[in-house]
């Protein structure tokens, strides 16, 4: 056994390189056989605090872009329901305006029509009203012309007279005289209905009233007087 080891010994001793080399090979290839048989690892994306290898990673690569995809469903669904929510108001404003719009028409169209009837209600209450005053006045202006007349005619006879004479007209100062006592009846005549008038109207309003009233009636006056 002695001379097996020594024999061995000195075989290292004339081939120490050799079996350096060998010694090497062997422990290189036990050191590849571990890298190869081991597989490698790194931090977690999901869980930095755990070690995974390149299988695990992938399935966190699955994982993390079902996760995505999921987000961005989400926020597609957020962006086409705030569309929809964006139209409705759209919708809605556009609504309300055209029937402001309508409304604002329609009193436009009033107002004009308005002031078109106000206009010629006010034409024509100027062109009745100055119809009226003309006649008025054209009535004032021929009574006024003829009290002159009869009170000229009166003055002339009434002169003629206190001096002994006769009328310069007589006829002409009759028919006048005629004329001033057929207006004064007349007026007096149309008092008369008038105050008649009345009368019946307060007659009228006493027999509608549920508590009779005695009012009292002023006396009209004398159509003869």
């Amino acid at each position: 056994m002695a001379d097996k080891v020594h024999g061995v010994a000195k075989w290292l001793s004339y081939n120490r390189y050799l079996a350096l080399f060998a010694v090497l090979a062997i422990v290189g290839a036990s050191v590849l056989g571990l890298m190869i048989g081991c597989a490698s690892h790194t931090a977690s994306v999901l869980d930095p605090a755990k070690q995974i290898t390149q299988v695990q990673l992938q399935q966190e690569k699955a994982t993390l872009e079902s996760q995505l995809a999921k987000l961005a469903a989400a926020a597609e669904s957020a962006r086409q329901k705030a569309l929809a929510d964006i139209t409705a108001e759209q919708s809605k404003v556009r609504e309300f305006i055209a029937a402001e719009k309508a409304k604002i028409e329609l009193m436009t169209q009033l107002a004009q029509t308005r002031s078109v009837e106000a206009q010629a209600e006010m034409e024509t209450f100027a062109t009745d009203a100055n119809k009226k005053l003309t006649i008025a006045q054209e009535d004032l202006t021929r009574k006024d012309e003829k009290k002159a007349a009869v009170i000229s005619v009166l003055m002339g006879a009434a002169a003629s007279i206190a001096n002994g004479g006769i009328p310069p007209d007589p006829a002409a100062a009759v028919g006048l005289g005629l004329q001033l006592v057929t207006g004064i009846v007349a007026a007096g005549y149309t008092g008369s209905r008038l105050d008649a008038a009345r009368k019946d109207k307060v007659i009228a309003d006493l027999k509608a009233s549920p508590t009779p009233v005695s009012p009292t009636v002023p006396p009209g006056p004398n159509p003869t007087a």
